[in-house]
């Protein structure tokens, strides 16, 4: 429980707060990744590497080539493929050993589409995109279940949408992050119901759309909007768009998460983390860092930020520069510790940090998984 005397801004900067020793913040490389160079990474069971245009499976010796999209389900436990022409495109499941679980003919789609996408959930279900906002959904055996567009039918014009799916496949989000109207940028969230139809969810005609999320188990939607001149706003929904908390930030916000229990909202720009209570509003606590932030969470149980800065090759896929920080925002205190390997980034491997215990944290998803002791 965060105490009451903290809930204001509690500004502390990790850059100059006195550095710690390697005795009070220890890392090491765990799940038999310690090995594993930038372009490998563990997935539920195998190890996959990410080379040029293919991806080779390390534990099963297969590899995939050749294909239009791939993606990766939220437990890394599936990997989807697309492949085709404008004649015949079909969807391949596998394993994160590389086994074939399923095979099926899917939309076609063209290779100049810009817009073709697959999303596996961990259920086995397929999400494929194509044509700037057209979903066709497949469940576990292949078949088609439905079709549906998130089209605004702007005249204006509008981005990519995009889907965010819970790992058990039952609440599924489309969204159109920019919507064009009369020379503003709006935004529309939608929700697949029970009957596979939409319904609305989130609709702006002078906000869009940073970021969203599915969390919870899929019982929660948080999603950040923006519009030049005002301040960002963190919204936060239950899974049938019924309105919990919004919040508001001067920061440029890149990312937002929400806690296991709903009751803290942890949000980040570039170099700058922020802390809310959830339904409150209320300000917990905020840190700034010399460098750019590559992953960060907030563990309430602990009072502790724990956050990974450096340098992030986005085109490369490459971290250099390291260092982890773990902030108890009770006891003011901060340690650091410098990380001297490069780290391997996959934007379909999703990464972040998972509490072990008290003072026991893990970098997941990245090519090392990474175990930090801590103790202040």
């Amino acid at each position: 429980m965060i105490k009451k005397h903290l809930l204001g801004i509690f500004l502390l900067s990790a850059s100059v707060t006195a550095v710690c020793s390697a005795q009070s913040l220890s890392i090491n490389a765990v799940d038999n990744t310690a090995r594993n160079g930038t372009s490998v990474f563990n997935l539920a069971e195998g190890k996959v590497s990410f080379q040029g245009a293919g991806i080779q499976f390390i534990s099963g010796n297969t590899s995939m080539a050749n294909y239009l999209a791939y993606g990766v389900s939220g437990d890394r436990s599936l990997l989807a493929f697309l492949k085709g022409n404008n004649d015949n495109s079909r969807d391949s499941l596998v394993n994160s050993m590389g086994s074939t679980l399923n095979e099926f003919d899917a939309v076609n789609v063209s290779r100049g589409d810009p817009s073709v996408a697959v999303y596996p959930a961990n259920s086995g279900e397929v999400l494929v995109r194509d044509n700037i906002a057209n979903f066709n959904f497949y469940d576990s055996f292949g078949e088609l279940i439905t079709n549906l567009s998130s089209s605004s039918q702007s005249k204006g014009g509008e981005s990519i949408s995009e889907a965010a799916i819970s790992g058990d496949g039952e609440t599924v989000v489309l969204f159109t992050p920019k919507i064009k109207r009369d020379g503003e940028l709006g935004s529309q969230v939608q929700y697949v119901d029970r009957t596979m139809n939409l319904q609305s969810l989130y609709f702006s005609v002078e906000r869009y759309i940073k970021t969203l999320d599915v969390v919870g188990d899929g019982q929660f939607v948080i999603f950040v909007t923006a519009k030049e001149g005002t301040d960002d706003r963190i919204h936060i929904t239950d899974r049938y768009g019924n309105d919990l908390s919004v919040l508001s930030t001067d920061e440029d916000l890149q990312g937002v998460l929400l806690s296991d229990d709903a009751q803290t909202v942890t949000a980040y720009s570039g170099r700058r983390v922020l802390v809310f209570d959830a339904l409150s509003g209320e300000r917990v606590a905020g840190t700034s860092f010399r460098s750019d932030l590559i992953a960060v969470n907030y563990f309430p149980q602990d009072n502790t930020i724990v956050a990974l800065t450096g340098s992030y090759n986005t085109d490369a896929g490459v971290a250099d520069n390291l260092d982890f920080h773990a902030i108890d925002i009770e006891r003011r205190k901060v340690e650091r510790q410098s990380y001297g390997s490069s780290l391997g980034l996959n934007e379909e491997i999703g990464r972040g940090f998972v509490r072990l215990g008290s003072g026991n944290y893990k970098l997941e998803g990245a090519s090392k998984h990474l175990e930090i002791r801590v103790s202040f």
